[in-house]
């Protein structure tokens, strides 16, 4: 997983984060609203958002530590 814009989602974890995919199919989203890209066959949005709208394409409760932060975040951004 590859950040392509700032994200609060993403604090904590070094730029090429794994993450548990489980499909093979993907969102064509606007680059504006891509938060973060993986590759596989070519790049594609694993990560999108728009206002208080976040998406993800992968698994977070099955991507081990990485995941976990990303739900922590989640979980932080909604306390504030």
């Amino acid at each position: 997983m590859t950040p392509t814009q700032a994200t609060s989602l993403l604090n904590g974890l070094p730029d090429s984060a794994w993450v548990y995919f489980n499909h093979g199919y993907y969102c064509q989203a606007r680059s504006e609203h891509t938060l973060a890209t993986t590759d596989y066959g070519g790049p594609y949005p694993c990560i999108v958002g728009r206002a208080n709208v976040i998406g993800i394409q992968f698994h977070p409760e099955k991507s081990q530590a990485a995941g976990l932060q990303i739900l922590k975040n989640w979980v932080m951004s909604k306390e504030k």
